[in-house]
């Protein structure tokens, strides 16, 4: 009964062991040991070997990560810059159409008033051939009297 209390649990490590690895070849040539002692030690540097591996593919992972976020980050502030500029720009042209906005009216304005001011001067051009033709006719008829 003492002997399969201690010996169940070196059988389950020895079964979980060759489920990791079952390679006599590499046991001996890893561990030195040709007995059941060896096949946990080969586990042990198997699963190690293993780790090693994910951490550094997870660590290559990070720096790759690491290298897009900063790639994303410069992309981001160029399309920041990019839309301050635009934004900028935007209101340069809208400064300048306002201000030809402002222009178009001031010369709508002064083609107003010089169209009335050319409308008054015909009429006192009309005023003043009425005057002549007036002093004209009183002329004449003072003439052929």
């Amino acid at each position: 009964m003492l002997a399969q209390f201690v010996t169940r649990p070196l059988l389950k490590m020895q079964q979980s062991s060759l489920a990791v690895v079952n390679n006599p070849v590499m046991q001996a040539v890893y561990t030195g040991a040709t007995d059941e002692t060896g096949a946990p030690q080969l586990a042990q540097r198997i699963l190690q070997a293993r780790l090693r591996t994910v951490i550094g593919r997870i660590s290559d992972s990070a720096d790759n990560l690491n290298e897009v976020s900063i790639q994303t980050a410069a992309t981001v502030e160029q399309a920041a810059k990019g839309v301050l500029t635009q934004q900028s720009e935007t209101d340069q042209v809208a400064t300048a159409m306002h201000q030809m906005t402002a222009t178009v009216q001031e010369v709508a304005r002064n083609a107003e008033q010089a169209a009335s001011a050319s409308s008054h001067a015909k009429d006192e051009v009309d005023n003043g051939h009425k005057v002549m033709k007036e002093i004209i006719d009183s002329t004449n008829r003072a003439y052929r009297l």
